[in-house]
């Protein structure tokens, strides 16, 4: 759903102080090459997803080892070193930073107290919500785990944007149902909704899900058009590139490997002509044929069962030269 997720990101990006921006660009370009778990939380986590909010600091969730990690990658900006720190409301790794003017906090196993019971927010390290702005992609806190953690608060402050929050993630509720076929188009013009894994598997919400926790999220690392496509150019499909059609899609659509490619050139080309809606409609409509969507998933279990046997005996064909 990326045109979905960009059009929410365009409209907030106006909305937020450029510092915040260039603070958030900074601290991203430190941590993409890492393998550190990190995620926003906080007003700037809540203004990202559309929640009526001026974030004025970045708050940043990790682990105990990817708080000592970012401290090093920020050490120039260090206001307050890493360390374990605790409050009558949380407790965490905690180390302050500042950036372009702008505060940057870094909260390693975070937990919140209520009453007198401790609780961890490390799940919200569990595959994030990613969000689009700026090119960037940033992990960030869901609405529905930030509602939670503001419902048991007591703080004052947290109490006023509780009807804020809750008001977002009904708003984000109905957008996801309204959006939700969208994920079937897939970024280099193929109908998800014909695939042996949404169909039969059902381990997978479409190549333009990206919750990160069905099979799309392994296949978005493997594919070479998706990066080009979700990734760098952040496109819905590759119907919206001004390159459409460029060599990796054509060397794509012709694989003497993957027959079924052959569609995708006119599919992205239909979606060019009647809008991206339209074209799922239409795809809706062909495989409501019965007849013709059962041989199409024999065919899938019949290629990959094929596909597992060649490659064995390509194995052995290579061990014996």
């Amino acid at each position: 759903m990326f045109s979905a997720v960009l059009d929410t990101d365009m409209c907030m990006r106006s909305k937020l102080d450029p510092k915040i921006i260039e603070a958030l660009q900074a601290v991203v370009q430190k941590l993409k090459s890492t393998d550190i778990k990190w995620a926003l939380a906080g007003s700037l986590s809540l203004a990202l997803q559309g929640v009526k909010v001026d974030p004025g600091d970045i708050d940043i969730l990790t682990d105990r080892e990817g708080a000592y990690r970012i401290a090093g990658l920020l050490k120039k900006h260090e206001k307050q070193p890493v360390r374990l720190r605790s409050d009558k409301w949380s407790r965490s790794h905690f180390g302050e930073f500042e950036i372009k003017g702008v505060k940057i906090e870094v909260m390693g196993d975070l937990e919140e107290k209520t009453g007198d019971k401790w609780t961890s927010l490390s799940g919200r390290l569990v595959s994030p919500k990613s969000i689009k702005i700026d090119r960037m992609k940033v992990p960030v806190s869901s609405l529905e785990e930030q509602l939670k953690s503001y419902r048991l608060s007591g703080r004052r402050q947290d109490k006023i944007r509780l009807p804020k929050i809750q008001k977002a993630v009904r708003a984000e509720k109905k957008r996801f149902r309204k959006d939700d076929g969208r994920k079937l188009a897939a970024p280099c013009g193929l109908y998800c909704g014909s695939c042996i894994n949404y169909l039969i598997y059902k381990n997978c919400h479409g190549c333009g899900c990206s919750c990160g926790a069905c099979a799309a999220s392994d296949h978005h690392k493997r594919c070479e058009l998706y990066k080009c496509c979700g990734i760098q150019k952040v496109h819905e499909t590759c119907a919206q590139c001004k390159e459409f059609p460029c060599s990796m899609l054509i060397q794509f659509c012709y694989s003497p490997v993957w027959l079924h490619h052959a569609s995708v050139k006119e599919n992205l080309r239909r979606q060019k002509a009647v809008g991206i809606e339209e074209w799922l409609k239409e795809q809706k409509e062909i495989w409501k044929n019965e007849w013709y969507l059962q041989r199409w998933l024999w065919l899938q279990k019949e290629c990959e069962s094929r596909l597992e046997r060649s490659l064995e005996e390509s194995k052995s064909i290579f061990t014996k030269q």
